[in-house]
């Protein structure tokens, strides 16, 4: 599954579908600081820095048509710790995917944002999707479904092209939904991760020491500038990042549907 991931941050949501056996072919992140991470991860794939400038036609030139296009639309908009201004704020970027989807025509489409999407803005990515001839499911996934201590709970659009069996393929997407809560929940008591103990546990052995602060803060604490705004992009990219777990059983349970269909259909 050739993927190109668009608003990639520090690579979470690449690194979990990498890990369910995918492959990044394209890279599109605005961000200075995730971009070098990116670029220190991922340096054999090609990028691009604004979605906003970036075509189908370049990605085609470049990587060629992708079976997939993932990745975490600005949750600014939406997210109950900001103004929830929706669509009419400037960091409204999901018509941006949206052509690119179009242009691109892939086989699988996953984007992913807070909850705070679903009473508002969900709907309009979901009529899109369907207009553009995709059949297509959202599934809450939380950090803690997957055996993490904290929740980070994000929805995830999983849609899928469809055909003249589309019925079918509307579905498949719910099984995806299904597969992906199952695959989280076995992540969480399997070796796919190892988690530090949670608040009022005894620490794992291999765990650092905990501290009340970090050894080293920002700029107060005498580390220069330049060193504090790194720290900066890494807490912003740290914040932003889909944990890889989850995108890691969504990717699985993604593959499992499309390997039936493609065994199944002409």
């Amino acid at each position: 599954m050739r993927f190109l991931s668009l608003f990639a941050g520090i690579g979470g949501l690449d690194l979990g579908l990498e890990r369910a056996g995918w492959h990044c072919v394209g890279q599109v992140e605005i961000e200075p600081f995730a971009l070098a991470v990116l670029e220190k991860h991922w340096p054999n794939v090609r990028r691009w820095s604004d979605v906003r400038e970036i075509t189908a036609a370049d990605v085609v030139g470049s990587v060629g048509r992708p079976d997939a296009i993932v990745g975490g639309f600005p949750c600014q908009p939406w997210s109950v710790a900001g103004q929830q201004r929706g669509a009419d704020d400037p960091r409204h970027l999901w018509p941006e995917y949206y052509r690119l989807i179009c242009g691109l025509r892939p086989r699988w489409v996953i984007g992913e944002n807070v909850p705070g999407l679903l009473p508002r803005g969900a709907d309009a990515v979901l009529a899109d999707l369907e207009a553009a001839g995709y059949a297509c499911w959202p599934v809450v996934l939380g950090a803690d479904d997957v055996g993490a201590p904290h929740r980070r709970d994000r929805v995830f659009f999983v849609a899928m092209l469809a055909n003249a069996n589309s019925t079918r393929r509307e579905e498949q997407c719910g099984t995806v939904a299904v597969g992906a809560k199952q695959l989280a929940s076995q992540c969480g008591s399997s070796s796919w991760s190892l988690w530090p103990a949670r608040p009022g546990q005894p620490q794992h052995p291999w765990e650092e020491p905990r501290a009340v602060e970090p050894e080293v803060g920002g700029a107060n604490d005498g580390v220069p500038r330049r060193l504090a705004g790194w720290r900066t992009g890494a807490l912003r990219g740290l914040g932003n990042a889909v944990v890889p777990q989850v995108a890691e059983a969504i990717g699985r349970a993604v593959l499992a549907v499309d390997t039936r269909l493609s065994t199944c259909e002409p």
